[in-house]
């Protein structure tokens, strides 16, 4: 039987997943907005092979994590489940929400995880990743873990640095294999300890699905609002800030009220308590 301690959740994962949903929201807004701010950008077009830190590839990150705590709450179980059982548990636990959410967006947009064009599969080699890194994490010591985030400091230096070549650019393979790999071992052996710190952050964690599903279709709706109301959009870092702002509350909102009662009422499809109806 599990522990009561191998059940508390990563503080440390929930923390970077939260910052991940908020990095592709800021990114995203740059992008639909179509704006540029002086130094730091989280979306410089074109955003693609180019010598900085590309923002929107954090959802590299996001789906490493999902797929690590995925693997971990499978570990975590004490009945095993079979592999058809744990893909229809995550298809009933994330789609319900993937698919009201993706309703509101115009035709061609891609589904987390479904979307089979060229470029738009991004998510599946990070959520496999991750569910391998919480499958030997267990057996790396806790010493090589903090050791290895050497690897992603030296990444970015050679990301930000004067260091121009192919290599270099193109990060989605350093992002995926070099850079985010210790960031998500490392994050992993922080613990929940029951603190108020530790409960915001893990609410934060939980309600980034929410928040990474909706800020397109917020986005939509804040342009919206804002030429019923007449009011011109400024473009400025305030109101980026606002709106990520706006999206959080709103995606918390969403996970309490929505998220959470669709996985409560899915519960009674799950795998084990379907029954065959026609057999062929």
């Amino acid at each position: 039987m599990r522990t009561e301690a191998a059940r508390r959740r990563c503080v440390g994962l929930d923390l970077l997943k939260a910052l991940a949903a908020a990095g592709i929201v800021l990114h995203h807004y740059q992008q639909m907005a179509g704006v540029g701010f002086s130094g730091v950008n989280f979306f410089v077009a074109p955003d693609l092979f180019q010598t900085e830190y590309v923002f929107g590839w954090l959802t590299i990150l996001f789906f490493m994590i999902s797929g690590f705590l995925a693997a971990q709450q499978q570990m975590q179980q004490t009945t095993v489940r079979s592999v058809p059982a744990q893909i229809w548990h995550k298809c009933l636990r994330l789609y319900p929400m993937a698919m009201l959410a993706c309703s509101l967006k115009s035709f061609g947009i891609a589904w987390p995880l479904l979307s089979v064009q060229a470029g738009l599969c991004e998510g599946y080699i990070p959520f496999f990743l991750g569910v391998v890194l919480a499958k030997v994490a267990p057996y790396i010591p806790r010493r090589a873990k903090y050791a290895a985030l050497a690897l992603p400091l030296v990444c970015l230096a050679a990301i930000c640095g004067p260091f121009p070549g192919d290599w270099v650019e193109n990060q989605w393979w350093m992002q995926a294999f070099m850079i985010y790999p210790p960031l998500v071992l490392t994050a992993a052996t922080w613990k929940d300890h029951g603190t108020a710190f530790d409960r915001a952050v893990n609410f934060l964690g939980q309600s980034s699905f929410a928040v990474y599903l909706w800020h397109c279709p917020l986005y939509s709706a804040w342009v919206l609002v804002q030429r019923l109301l007449g009011v011109q959009p400024t473009g400025t870092r305030w109101e980026m800030l606002l709106f990520l702002l706006a999206v959080e509350l709103l995606g918390a909102v969403l996970f309490t009220l929505v998220e959470k009662p669709l996985a409560q009422y899915s519960r009674r499809w799950e795998w084990d308590k379907l029954k065959i109806v026609d057999l062929v």
